[in-house]
Parts: C-alpha cells; sequence; structure tokens
C-alpha cells in the first residue's frame, strides 16, 4: 500500500447488495481498520478491498 492511496472497502450480500461500503486515504503503510455489522444478519458475506488498481475479494463469515 502507498502512504496517501485511498482505500475502499465494500461488503455484499448473498444477493449482490451492498450492506457496508467506506473509503479512506491510507495514512500508514501498516494500514488496519475495524468495522462493525451490527446491523446486519449472520451470514456468508463478499468482502471486496479496493487500492489503486489492485484488489482482493474474500467471503466472510457474520456470527449474530
Amino acid at each position: 500500500l502507498t502512504v496517501g492511496e485511498m482505500i475502499s472497502l465494500q461488503i455484499e450480500n448473498s444477493i449482490g447488495q451492498t450492506v457496508f461500503s467506506m473509503g479512506e486515504n491510507n495514512s500508514s503503510p501498516d494500514w488496519k481498520k475495524e468495522i462493525t455489522l451490527k446491523d446486519v444478519s449472520g451470514g456468508v458475506y463478499l468482502l471486496q478491498i479496493t487500492a489503486g488498481e489492485s484488489y482482493i475479494r474474500k467471503k466472510i463469515f457474520v456470527l449474530q
């Protein structure tokens, strides 16, 4: 990650609806972000993190 680069997070449910979205400028090479998903139901979601032209998509499990 490059300091000052825009990072965006998006979480989608199993039917492709966005349930969480945010973006911020990276202020550290060791960027970390803690998010709370208290308003979403338990289940499987898709997390996408984008920084510049790079991205990663991972399945996440939310337990309620």
